[in-house]
C-alpha cells in the first residue's frame, strides 16, 4: 500500500458518510437507525472490492490525520 498524503481521495468513505449518513439515513439503509446497523447495511451491500478500498481509506485517513484525532 502506498503512502497516505493529504492529496489522497476518499472515495468509499465519502460514500459511506455522504451517502448512509445523510438526513435522508432512514430510507437509503433499509429502516437501520443506529449506527452499528448502518454499518452492518453498508457491509451487506457493498462489494468485496470496495470494501478492501473502505478498509485501507480508513487506515490513510488515520496515517494523515492521527494528530488530529
Amino acid at each position: 500500500m502506498k503512502k497516505a498524503t493529504k492529496d489522497d481521495d476518499f472515495n468509499q468513505l465519502d460514500q459511506l458518510i455522504g451517502c448512509h449518513f445523510n438526513q435522508d439515513y432512514h430510507y437509503i439503509n433499509d429502516g437501520e437507525d443506529a449506527i452499528e446497523g448502518i454499518v452492518y447495511f453498508f457491509k451487506k451491500t457493498a462489494n468485496e472490492k470496495d470494501l478492501q478500498e473502505l478498509k485501507n481509506e480508513i487506515v490513510n485517513f488515520i496515517d494523515i490525520y492521527n494528530d488530529s484525532l
